[in-house]
């Protein structure tokens, strides 16, 4: 004889289930609702198309941003007890060394 159907209990609590998969896929619909608006508005447009883009940098005004000098307590970091000598010599030197103390 097959034991008797137990009826679930009502009162057991039920796991609760997030589905990530549909909250993104409504945040995303409602995101694009308002790019969609923001799109048709002038200042939106502006966002899209500046009047006045940046340039692009020339040619020289790379080259001139590479020419300053470095930082001459950067060059000598990194000589342990030799940093004092090397320090004095970079101010001592008749011609330029190639960098600046800042």
């Amino acid at each position: 004889m097959p034991a008797p159907a137990i009826p679930p209990n009502p009162a057991a609590p039920q796991e609760k289930h997030l589905d990530m998969n549909a909250i993104y896929g409504s945040v995303k619909s409602a995101v694009a609702a308002v790019d969609r608006e923001n799109a048709e508005t002038p200042t939106g447009q502006l966002a899209a198309k500046p009047l006045y883009p940046p340039e692009p940098g020339n040619k020289i005004g790379k080259m001139i941003d590479g020419t300053t000098r470095p930082d001459c307590k950067e060059q000598v970091e990194g000589m342990g007890l030799l940093t004092p000598l090397a320090a004095l010599a970079t101010l001592l030197d008749k011609k330029d060394s190639g960098c600046k103390w800042r």
